[in-house]
């Protein structure tokens, strides 16, 4: 149990860097992910909050140990773990790294990794959605509207910039096609256009 304890505290430490790197990918492109991406990233996210909660948490045998896994990381696996100042009580600590993982899978499952593999593996296509409202442009961001079935801080704030002469057409609930490098995973937008409403179709 010792070693099982000891390589996952390796591997999530692995992981902890891969999301950082994913995370700092997602936010300088440009991705719109799909349901199935969102969905994806939800489910994983949930997973590597639970699980990182149970193992920072000392779960029966299993589980991190302070003063054991100092001595471990000093001869095994990263030298400067012992240095991570992590809270004493077992429930702040799982409750810690737990949320920590939560969101560094959000934040970066939903854009890095599905827009990499969308570069590589995508084609010329669109991809439909929903506005779902409009983020009004700061000193940070731009003015882009929100899709509903992307949850917040999955896309980022420079994805799908437009100006307010776009915005005056594209209403909450109004379909659109969001047109560039698609994969089932999500698009790489180029463009989008509204699609016409039911009413529209009809006439």
């Amino acid at each position: 149990m010792q070693f099982v304890n000891q390589l996952v505290a390796g591997t999530l430490s692995v992981l902890i860097a891969t999301l950082v790197l994913c995370g700092i990918c997602g936010y300088f492109g440009s991705f719109v992910p799909s349901q199935l991406m969102v969905d994806v990233t939800v489910g994983s996210a949930s997973a590597m909050g639970l699980a990182s909660a149970a193992f920072y948490g000392g779960i029966s045998a299993f589980g991190w140990q302070p003063g054991r896994q100092t001595e471990l990381s000093a001869s095994y696996t990263n030298p400067s773990y012992k240095k991570v100042k992590l809270p004493e009580n077992r429930y702040l600590r799982a409750l810690f790294m737990g949320v920590v993982m939560f969101g560094l899978t959000w934040l970066s499952l939903g854009s890095g990794p599905p827009l990499l593999l969308t570069m590589m593996f995508g084609h010329s296509g669109e991809m439909r959605a929903v506005v779902d409202g409009w983020t009004p442009r700061t000193g940070c961001s731009c003015l882009h509207p929100r899709l509903l079935h992307v949850p917040p801080l999955m896309m980022n704030e420079h994805t799908l910039c437009t100006d307010d002469s776009v915005k005056s057409g594209l209403p909450p609930r109004t379909s659109i096609r969001v047109i560039g490098r698609v994969s089932t995973l999500g698009v790489i937008p180029d463009a989008i256009r509204r699609l016409p409403s039911e009413d529209e179709r009809h006439n």
